[in-house]
């Protein structure tokens, strides 16, 4: 009898210590997660959450390059291509981050990007890639 009561008491007293401590795993997994700038599908932004992102855009035959600056730190979106700066509204994108004006539209997910300019499709990527 008095070994069960002796294990019990143990038990009682230890029991509440499984949850204390963090191991180095944990705390490492938390970092990332605060760290990390993932955004709900709903609100997604520029990758990277980077101010300005230069891309390099090509036509399907490959015939036409375009570069351009993309500036994401204020509404409306700035897209910067040649020698002109475009102003461009977000709009509803089912899937990434979509902006239009008249005649332009840029489509972005990830690091991958389309633009609709001057009656063509452009496929970029990122200067960096």
């Amino acid at each position: 009898m008095k070994r069960i009561a002796t294990a019990c008491l143990l038990i009682a007293l230890l029991l509440p210590l499984g949850g204390c401590g963090d191991s180095p795993e944990d705390t490492s997994s938390q970092s990332a997660i605060e760290d990390s700038r993932v955004v709900d599908e709903d609100n997604q932004t520029s990758p990277d959450l980077l101010d300005e992102v230069a891309y390099i855009c090509e036509n399907k035959d490959g015939e036409e390059v375009i570069e351009l600056l993309a500036d994401f730190s204020a509404e409306p979106l700035l897209l910067r291509i040649e020698d002109s700066t475009f102003k461009l509204d977000r709009v509803e994108s089912a899937s990434g981050s979509r902006y239009e004006t008249d005649g332009i539209v840029f489509w972005i997910k990830g690091s991958e990007a389309m633009l609709t300019m001057r009656g063509s499709d452009f496929h970029c990527s990122t200067a960096t890639d």
